[in-house]
């Protein structure tokens, strides 16, 4: 709760196990790009004030993403609280990597593809569509399929002014990892 002392902080994440998540932050500031939706913490009058979770174009990945970055478009930082930790249920297979049900990779992908839209990087959303379509497991080609959809119906998000600022899309991750 103490990082909410600093009137410029928008939300505080915690650390995750026992997979901390990869993406940058400061150590100093614990400025980071987005907060994990795992555990996040945001003053209401923030939420409020962005719009809270953008549920139309967004359930369950990339919400999280979205909503930070609009907090930053704000004005507000979003810092990573290292002493704030909690545990994060994910699956490792075999392999040591992590297993990615079938609904998590669709909701990813099409969360995806929202982002690129809202966040005005036609240059990723022609990647994602063109790589799903033609590379993709079932659920990439579907929720490739239902962005289509949207589209056709005119039911996509609006993209927004100065979103390149604070968007960072780095490969298929939105932020750079330490790891």
């Amino acid at each position: 709760m103490r990082v909410f002392d600093d009137p410029a902080v928008g939300v505080a994440e915690g650390r995750q196990i026992p997979l901390e998540h990869p993406k940058e932050y400061d150590v100093r500031s614990g400025d980071t790009s987005w907060a994990s939706g795992c555990c996040l913490l945001v003053p209401r009058a923030v939420f409020e004030w962005v719009g809270g979770f953008d549920t139309a174009n967004f359930f369950l990945h990339c919400d999280d993403v979205d909503l930070s970055w609009r907090v930053r478009l704000a004005g507000r930082r979003i810092i990573h609280v290292p002493t704030a930790v909690v545990f994060h249920d994910k699956r490792i297979g075999v392999d040591g990597k992590l297993v990615t049900p079938p609904t998590e990779t669709y909701h990813g992908t099409l969360g995806r593809l929202m982002l690129a839209r809202k966040y005005r990087r036609q240059d990723v959303l022609a990647e994602t569509l063109a790589w799903s379509e033609q590379h993709g497991t079932p659920a990439h080609r579907q929720a490739a399929a239902e962005y289509r959809r949207r589209e056709a119906l005119g039911n996509l998000p609006a993209p927004l002014e100065g979103a390149e600022r604070v968007a960072q899309f780095v490969g298929n991750d939105y932020a750079i990892h330490r790891f």
